[in-house]
């Protein structure tokens, strides 16, 4: 193919072209169509904003190569950075792959679509090309490629160490549970209440074994409530103290606590609203 096919500013031209008869063939056929020409449209203008920055690079590569000051593209610059000579050959040689990178051919694969015409397609991105890119355009598709697969391997990386330290907690918070279950048993038995039953022991009224078990909580492992004053005989003061324990110990004001007092207080936080609620 001539170099004069590939040069950017021909491929503009190229492009306005092709789009004004796509417009004219399908007006024609089919009446003014705005969403399909939109989807060409916004096409073309991607094709467009490519050739542009292809030309502008290839610009200041030509600039750079011949002396003159000016911004560098990156090429030149990382060349110049490393020290070496401003020859054709010694900024081509900085044009390398680095580990990781697959070669021009490897990534892009010639296809056919169901009109015939002939394009490229990457391998692992699955974009799609008119034409394979050369080689600098195609190292710096591949370093995006693996700065993303870099990025998504560390998220990758972040969840399952999330899963891990939730799995621990829950290990954990099992573990204490377990071991805590039967010292909250027996501060509820001591209260007059049943742990796990949802009602009093025989013949203690629901309103004393709450008033009990609020007065009591505080001496619960790991719990985070302070003692409160309750009168077993004013519901005020029952009410008061148990909403002063549901504020303390609920699961919403628990973050950033242990495993041990969470668990602690949620079972205990359940008992205590049972007997509230059997409290007439």
């Amino acid at each position: 193919m001539p170099a004069a096919a590939t040069d950017p500013a021909v491929v503009k031209l190229v492009l306005d072209r092709t789009y004004r008869r796509l417009r004219s063939d399908i007006e024609q056929a089919h009446g003014p169509s705005p969403e399909i020409m939109g989807t060409i449209r916004r096409s073309m203008q991607a094709l467009h904003r490519e050739a542009e920055a292809d030309l502008k690079a290839r610009e200041r590569h030509a600039r750079w190569l011949a002396g003159e000051p000016g911004k560098m593209c990156s090429c030149c610059a990382a060349h110049a950075a490393s020290g070496a000579g401003g020859s054709p050959e010694a900024a081509d040689e900085d044009c390398t792959l680095e580990p990781g990178m697959l070669t021009v051919e490897q990534a892009w694969e010639r296809a056919l679509d169901a009109s015939g015409a002939e394009y490229f397609w990457h391998t692992r991105t699955r974009e799609r090309r008119w034409q394979r890119p050369d080689l600098r355009l195609h190292i710096a598709a591949e370093k995006r490629r693996l700065a993303h697969e870099r990025s998504v391997e560390a998220r990758r990386a972040e969840r399952a160490a999330a899963e891990r330290e939730a799995s621990a907690e829950a290990a954990a918070a099992e573990s204490v549970k377990a071991a805590a279950k039967p010292r909250v048993r027996q501060w509820a038995l001591d209260a007059g209440w049943q742990y796990g039953k949802h009602k009093p022991v025989k013949g203690v009224a629901p309103q004393l074994a709450l008033a009990r078990l609020l007065a009591s909580v505080h001496t619960l492992p790991h719990c985070v409530l302070k003692a409160l004053t309750v009168d077993p005989s004013s519901r005020s003061s029952i009410l008061k103290a148990y909403k002063r324990a549901l504020l303390t110990m609920h699961v919403d004001k628990l973050v950033g606590r242990s495993v041990a007092e969470r668990t602690v207080c949620e079972a205990a936080l359940a008992e205590i609203s049972a007997a509230k609620a059997a409290m007439p």
